[in-house]
Formats: structure tokens, sequence, C-alpha cells
């Protein structure tokens, strides 16, 4: 220990819809999602560094993981949505870590998203860093208070020293519904939430029935026209509410469920 002559103390970063006490405030869903669409907005925000070995080339390598807790709008319960980053190997030869690679579709989407409904004079990048008992995190606080429209099925189970836990699959997009593509090239339609639906309904009902062939029929244009009606509906209700208990959101939300955390030794989903 020595006392720093140069030292500067650390700039605070603060935004007002960030709740890093969330988890004392509000509740995890628990219940299974089935493919479905419901409205929700960022509470807190923080990356992880996750390091593991490539299976094919047994090389070490790290990637980023951004975690998303999100409130559901109009209750008291929130999910987790963890969202993977880009990616780096270490070269054996000079030993040291390689460059970060470019960012994967889903986070760059949603950077694009969280851009777009903060504003140009916001900096959705300033970060602070925060240890807790188990990990490193940076934490972005201006990522906070951006209001989705959010997809979710559960798509399978994974077991941990004799535990099963529930492998859910998210999908984010603007809160009126359309895609970051759809917005960047100015398509009116929502075509890219409806296909997304109808993939994670069949996902849903492909491990429930694994030997089933026909899934995609359990989404037809009926659960289209009840999502625009939703979305629609969704866009005319007051500014976001946390305040009251859980309703259906027009039966757009029927339930959700809590994503476990990362461990090392599960499987990656690349």
């Amino acid at each position: 220990m020595h006392y720093q002559e140069n030292w500067k103390r650390p700039k605070e970063i603060t935004d007002n819809a960030q709740e890093a006490d969330y988890y004392n405030k509000y509740e995890a869903f628990t219940d299974e999602l089935t493919g479905q669409h419901f409205f929700g907005k960022v509470i807190y925000a923080y990356t992880t560094i996750s390091s593991f070995k490539n299976k094919n080339s047994g090389k070490k390598m790290q990637s980023e993981v951004l975690h998303l807790i999100i409130l559901i709008k109009n209750s008291r319960s929130y999910i987790q949505v963890d969202i993977w980053g880009s990616k780096r190997s270490f070269d054996e030869d000079s030993n040291s870590w390689g460059e970060w690679g470019d960012n994967p579709v889903k986070l760059q989407d949603f950077l694009y998203l969280a851009r777009r409904f903060k504003g140009v004079d916001v900096d959705i990048e300033e970060s602070y860093n925060y240890s807790t008992q188990y990990e490193d995190r940076t934490v972005y606080p201006h990522l906070c208070g951006v209001e989705l429209s959010i997809l979710g099925a559960k798509v399978g189970e994974r077991e941990y020293k004799g535990k099963f836990y529930t492998t859910n699959e998210f999908a984010l997009f603007n809160a009126d519904g359309h895609s970051a593509q759809e917005l960047q090239l100015k398509i009116k339609d929502l075509d890219d939430i409806h296909a997304k639906l109808k993939e994670l309904k069949q996902k849903y009902q492909e491990w429930l029935n694994p030997s089933t062939e026909e899934t995609s029929q359990a989404f037809d244009d009926r659960d289209v026209a009840h999502q625009r009606k939703a979305v629609a509906e969704a866009q005319a209700q007051p500014t976001f509410v946390d305040t009251n208990p859980i309703n259906p959101l027009q039966s757009a939300i029927e339930q959700a469920s809590e994503v476990e955390p990362y461990n090392a030794d599960d499987d990656l989903p690349f």
C-alpha cells in the first residue's frame, strides 16, 4: 500500500432509473415460459467476464456477458436476460490475450435500442466497477430505464450437481414491437417479432414433445392478431407504472421464469 500522488477520485455515475437493490424490492418470476410476449424496463445492467475453453480448439477464451434485470410492466416481478458479448482468445505463443471480437447481433441490436430510447445526449457506455463476493462487475447505470417488448420461452433444462435448471431463450424488441433492424430500415410492419414468437412457441413445443414434427401449429393467425392488438394497447397506456399487482397486460403476458446464474461448468451457448 502506498499513497498515490496522481490519484483521481472516481466519477460518480447515477441514473434515476437504476435500482441496484432490486432483489430486496421485487421478486423473480418462477413460472414456465411457453412462448410469450410481454413488456418491461431495464432496472439494473452490468457485465461480467466468463472464462472457458473452446470445445473444438481447446483454446482458452473469454466472453463478456451483459446481464439485464428487467422489471415486468405493471408488476413487482423481474426476469434476468443474459446477452453474450464479444469474445477473445488466449495466444499461448505470445502468452497474452488477443483483441476483443465484434459484438454478436443480439448485443449490438440491444445497444442500438438503448441508444435510441435514451437519446443522443446520454452516454449509455458510462460505467463503474463493482465487486461482490462472487464476481467482479462493470455496471452501466444509463442502460436502465430502457423500455422493451420481450419474447420468452423455455427451450430445455440442464443438470448441474444433481439439480435441474431451466434454459430460457429471450428476444428483445423496441417497446412498440419493432426489431432494431426494422427501425434502422424504417420498416413499418412487425414481421420480425411475429416470426420470432412463432419460432419460440415451436421450440417450447419441441421441448415438451421431442417426437412431434408439426409443432409449428402451436402458432396461428389468431396469435399474430392478438399480439398486434396487445402492442397497440400497451402503447396507449400511461408511462411505465410498477406499483400495481401483476395483470395480464391485455392477455399478452401470462407467466415468466427466473434465469439461473451462469456456472463455468455448464455448457456454453456457442
